[in-house]
């Protein structure tokens, strides 16, 4: 778990892997929007949600950072592309009763919708907070253990006789 910058402005909090994120993270460009949700070596991959700062959404499944698979986009104006996306391209229409579709009665697991992921975020956060906060415990306690080993240090120096030739 651990944050990280890019030259662009962008931030990422959340899981990492062999230096990339991993896991669920948040991903915020300064003037582009926010994505919350699954990453895959460094990519938006899985289930997430992407708020556009023009007031569009999408909600649905990722690979590779683009949208694949089942997903819904929502436009300012209320209205939806519900159905099968492809390399960030619309492609079919939601048929009815499929799993993103407003008659469905539940979504499948493998779709969950904004304020899961959010949910899921928060939790993150918190977990973050909670490791930052043991570790800078965990370094003042250090510091504490290097003061007292330096005094102790200092006095058996002063203990020892110095042998000095003349």
């Amino acid at each position: 778990q651990g944050s990280s910058s890019y030259p662009n402005g962008g931030t990422y909090v959340g899981e990492f892997r062999d230096g990339k994120p991993n896991g669920l993270g948040t991903l915020t460009y300064r003037r582009h929007g926010e994505y919350v949700g699954e990453f895959r070596d460094g990519w938006p991959s899985g289930r997430g949600a992407y708020a556009y700062p023009d007031g569009r959404r999408y909600v649905g499944e990722w690979r590779n950072g683009d949208f694949n698979g089942r997903g819904v986009r929502t436009y300012p104006d209320g209205r939806k592309e519900d159905g099968e996306w492809s390399d960030g391209k619309f492609v079919r229409t939601a048929e009815e009763n499929s799993p993103l579709s407003e008659s469905s009665e539940k979504p499948p697991a493998a779709i969950v919708d904004a304020s899961e992921i959010n949910k899921a975020a928060g939790e993150m956060a918190e977990r973050i907070a909670r490791k930052r906060k043991a570790a800078f415990v965990e370094l003042k306690s250090l510091e504490s253990n290097a003061a007292t080993w330096r005094s102790v240090n200092f006095q058996m120096r002063a203990l020892v006789p110095v042998h000095r030739e003349f």
